[in-house]
């Protein structure tokens, strides 16, 4: 979450004075951050499933 905040913080000020100032910023960096945990479970599932693959062949 930290890194998604220095991200917006010093890349994308604009974004983060309106979630700052709104009171959106912690609900959107959970939001960023669950979505980045469910893309690298996939990843992490995808990977196993294809060395599953190349151990049977």
């Amino acid at each position: 979450m930290a890194l998604t905040k220095h991200y917006l913080k010093e890349y994308k000020r604009g974004i983060y004075s309106g979630l700052l100032l709104s009171g959106e910023l912690k609900k959107h960096l959970l939001m960023i951050q669950e979505q980045a945990e469910e893309r690298f479970d996939l990843l992490v599932q995808q990977m196993a499933e294809r060395e599953a693959g190349r151990m049977v062949s």
